[in-house]
């Protein structure tokens, strides 16, 4: 049921951005951050306990990783908030490729 919801309501936020396809993605990849996010710490939580998560989440190299990470994430989720889907995709295909993009 928790993916459900996660999925729900974060659709639900990028479509109050918006009607059309975009927003919709841009939602659900928050989505899929989002529920990552909570199974990583569900891991945690079951192979060391409570006390595990604490410890994993008051270290330093842990925060800087994550603070990296989750601003990488967001920055490649808004390439599909304000512009065309299949504009959007043709950019992320040239910039795997390797190829300069216009």
């Amino acid at each position: 049921a928790a993916p459900a919801c996660y999925f729900t309501v974060f659709l639900l936020a990028g479509m109050w951005h918006g009607s059309t396809l975009n927003f919709v993605v841009f939602g659900l990849l928050h989505g899929v951050g989002v529920y990552a996010a909570k199974l990583w710490e569900a891991r945690i939580l079951r192979r060391g306990g409570r006390k595990a998560l604490k410890r994993y989440l008051s270290s330093s190299r842990v925060r800087v990783l994550a603070t990296v990470s989750t601003f990488h994430f967001a920055c490649a989720t808004f390439l599909f908030f304000p512009g065309n889907l299949w504009r959007c995709m043709r950019v992320i295909r040239a910039v795997l490729a390797g190829e300069v993009v216009t």
